[in-house]
């Protein structure tokens, strides 16, 4: 996964940006997904942003022959996601949550989670959770419309 995003503030609270993304996934069955957009970002409170955009993407998938799927698809959907940064006791929750609806089939959402939860064990180490959800409510043939990953993780500075 590449993604790139470049923004510039339009005022003290207000940006724009555009994006682009590469991705491949073989246990999505997806080979390539390229996407590129653009949209506003407003800081709703101090470490709260919303942002609102529109994006089209193109991906190829391996499917077998008889899928009801297309292998090769273009779509247009619009982009909105919420992320932050949250105190919570002496560590932190950093999360960003997108929701893609695509503009001609509003049914086809998709949706993507991704969360840290950080906690200090001394001034040079941490403990972190993370957290990645992913809904597709119109997955290819043979993939799962929920991906659901958990992972426990440490870093140390010297």
């Amino acid at each position: 996964l590449v993604h790139m995003r470049f923004g510039q503030a339009v005022s003290e609270r207000l940006g724009v940006e555009v994006f682009m993304q590469l991705d491949h996934a073989r246990q999505r069955r997806l080979l390539r997904r390229s996407l590129i957009g653009g949209g506003i970002r407003w800081q709703w409170v101090q470490d709260l942003f919303v942002g609102s955009g529109l994006m089209v993407e193109a991906e190829k998938h391996d499917l077998p022959r008889l899928a009801r799927h297309a292998a090769r698809t273009r779509h247009t959907r619009s982009t909105n996601y919420l992320s932050g940064r949250v105190g919570v006791g002496k560590g932190e929750l950093v999360f960003t949550t997108y929701v893609q609806p695509r503009f001609t089939r509003i049914n086809d959402v998709r949706t993507l989670l991704d969360a840290r939860l950080a906690a200090p064990l001394s001034d040079r180490a941490s403990l972190s959770v993370n957290l990645r959800l992913r809904h597709d409510s119109k997955p290819v043939d043979g993939v799962e419309e929920l991906d659901l990953k958990l992972s426990v993780g440490a870093s140390f500075t010297l």
